[in-house]
């Protein structure tokens, strides 16, 4: 009887500390008085931007499998703002002549390259906005689907999706060959949140293995936020982070052990 009291209260402690996590990491504050008062001093408040400061509400729209996104929506959101990258060994140095970007992170995307040229990364853009029929061909022809998505679950649809490669590589049009110990490679992994792209793809989201040439363009202010969640410990990833600016959720709180 006594075994049985004690794991029962095991239980009740563990599904009140589970609860106080999830609603720290909401940014909420429903917390019982005297644990709010022990616990003030190791609390960090992360503030978000508000979404109506965003330049666009693109730079939140979540899309994967949860969270589709339409052919209409591309056709009228998506397709008016797309932009062809022209091939040159100056600016933005692409691999191939079919990528289109949208024209809400061109400017980033340039200024990243000016400072990745001047350090010499060998950093070159694989692939951007794909249409339904592209990710389709993209899925189909994929030996290992768990580094592409279905048709209309894709961030590439946005326009806002990027992958690189390196010229350390060999192959421009290959991607996913240890990009991440190439210089090019480490070099997006310190740098790249400074204009805005941040490695999208992590922690198995929607099954799709951890992408390091993968980044998606959300802006310098959710990037410097994200950013700082992440120092502090946060458990979420870019999906999460979007979603909770498009609800409009203004900061979040993080318990600092």
């Amino acid at each position: 009887m006594e075994n049985t009291r004690m794991k029962e209260t095991e239980r009740i402690m563990h599904r009140r500390q589970f609860m106080k996590v999830i609603l720290l990491a909401a940014g909420m504050a429903y917390l019982p008085l005297k644990d709010r008062v022990f616990i003030a001093s190791a609390l960090a408040r992360v503030e978000l931007p508000a979404l109506a400061d965003l330049p666009d509400p693109l730079l939140v729209r979540v899309i994967d499998i949860t969270h589709p996104i339409s052919q209409s929506e591309i056709d009228a959101l998506i397709m008016p703002h797309l932009e062809k990258i022209p091939m040159t060994l100056d600016g933005i140095r692409a691999a191939n002549e079919n990528i289109r970007v949208h024209s809400l992170l061109k400017t980033a995307l340039e200024t990243l390259f000016e400072q990745a040229n001047a350090d010499r990364t060998g950093l070159f853009l694989h692939s951007g906005f794909r249409s339904y029929e592209q990710q389709a061909i993209a899925y189909s022809q994929a030996k290992d689907k768990k580094v592409v998505m279905l048709p209309g679950t894709s961030q590439h649809h946005s326009g806002l999706a990027l992958d690189f490669t390196s010229a350390d590589i060999g192959k421009l049009i290959d991607i996913g060959l240890h990009f991440e110990t190439t210089k090019a490679g480490k070099w997006m992994t310190e740098h790249a949140w400074q204009y805005g792209f941040l490695r999208s793809y992590t922690g198995n989201h929607d099954g799709i293995r951890d992408e390091v040439w993968h980044y998606l363009f959300v802006g310098n202010e959710i990037a410097d936020a994200y950013m700082r969640l992440k120092a502090g410990g946060w458990y979420g990833d870019v999906f999460l982070l979007q979603r909770a600016v498009s609800l409009g959720m203004r900061q979040i709180v993080l318990e600092i052990p």
